[in-house]
């Protein structure tokens, strides 16, 4: 396995796993149609970017993925964590 297949690989498992996390903290805090989208939305693209960046031949073009994915999973993990708390949860308290 090559340097650079083995780069495309983790970056594939960290967007996975941070799909998997955004889809989690976007259902249990968002209120609003707004806010799932707001949340998912940049997972779901950090995820396609990094996927294609394994499925790519040339390897400038998948090098470009990969920093498009490395940066839509900066801006998806900042969003989630931005996303106002649901108060309904727990009595109106945070």
């Amino acid at each position: 396995m090559s340097f650079e297949t083995a780069l495309y690989s983790m970056t594939m498992l960290v967007t996975s796993i941070n799909l998997l996390a955004a889809l989690g903290l976007t259902f249990i805090r968002a209120r609003t149609f707004h806010h799932l989208v707001v949340g998912v939305v940049p997972a779901l693209g950090a995820f396609a970017f990094a996927l294609a960046s394994l499925l790519l031949d040339d390897e400038m073009q998948a090098g470009v993925a990969q920093v498009i994915a490395l940066g839509l999973l900066g801006v998806s993990a900042t969003l989630a964590r931005k996303l106002p708390p649901r108060t309904d949860l727990f009595g109106g308290k945070r």
